[in-house]
């Protein structure tokens, strides 16, 4: 089912797979998968906690061992992004990216993705890439959300081609359309992505509420540049690239 490429671990429970894979890194293998029924400590962005406890639902972690001086680590966050869209789009979801890395669908946010990457003094030891995805039933997020979470099950979808997703069939898709682009990702970074990407934007050329480095303010969300950071343009006409940060 899964790419030839990949090494699947799979576990009925853990606190969280990403938590598993930096504690293992210097075991595992380059592209190794794992993949866990349920976590009990599952978090995203800055420590927030992402209720993981749904059997059905997606929760998951590539390891990636094997990355090129030149690239940008959090581009990978983009690539799993683009995949993940594409396995959506496959399966009659239009699933849309929210900057940096919300997975949104209707309005509500049905998954996201966790980038960490770990060095050993000054030598990279390896990135791992989470993925957590409500396929099933979607959690309650916490009250300062700017939006609700929905699932995929009780999104539906208007065309009627939209077709009930189980994870590991749901899993290999994802990752057979991130193999897919692998190479080029390798060679070109963001570039190799870009068109898709930008395709797949929520917020593009609208107002957002941009949190970055202390800097809270409304601009208007212009474009994704090709090293994959945003371009906002103030109230005042000033553009600002933001590397890092939230965009609600």
């Amino acid at each position: 089912m899964f790419h030839s490429g990949i090494s699947v671990l799979h576990f009925q429970e853990l606190d969280s797979t990403n938590a598993y894979a930096v504690s293992r890194l210097g075991q595992l293998s380059h592209h190794s998968l794992i993949i866990s029924d349920i976590q009990t400590a599952g978090r995203g962005r800055q420590q927030r906690h992402w209720d993981s406890s749904f059997q059905g639902n997606l929760y998951m972690t590539l390891v990636e061992k094997q990355v090129p001086r030149q690239l940008n680590p959090a581009n990978f966050t983009q690539l799993m992004a683009v995949s993940v869209r594409s396995a959506g789009l496959e399966a009659g979801y239009d699933l849309r990216i929210k900057w940096p890395n919300d997975l949104m669908l209707k309005g509500g946010k049905v998954g996201g993705i966790l980038s960490e990457a770990r060095f050993r003094g000054q030598s990279f030891a390896g990135l791992v890439i989470g993925l957590g995805v409500n396929l099933k039933e979607a959690p309650v997020l916490q009250s300062d959300a700017p939006y609700a979470a929905v699932s995929f099950a009780d999104s539906g979808d208007e065309s009627g081609r939209a077709q009930p997703l189980e994870r590991d069939e749901f899993a290999a898709s994802v990752i057979r359309h991130y193999m897919e682009r692998y190479e080029n990702f390798l060679e070109s970074g963001f570039r190799a992505i870009a068109r898709e990407y930008r395709a797949g934007l929520s917020e593009y050329r609208r107002p957002v509420f941009i949190e970055s480095d202390g800097f809270s303010r409304e601009h208007r969300f212009e474009e994704v540049n090709d090293a994959g950071e945003i371009v906002v343009r103030s109230p005042e006409g000033q553009l600002r690239t933001i590397q890092a940060g939230d965009v609600r």
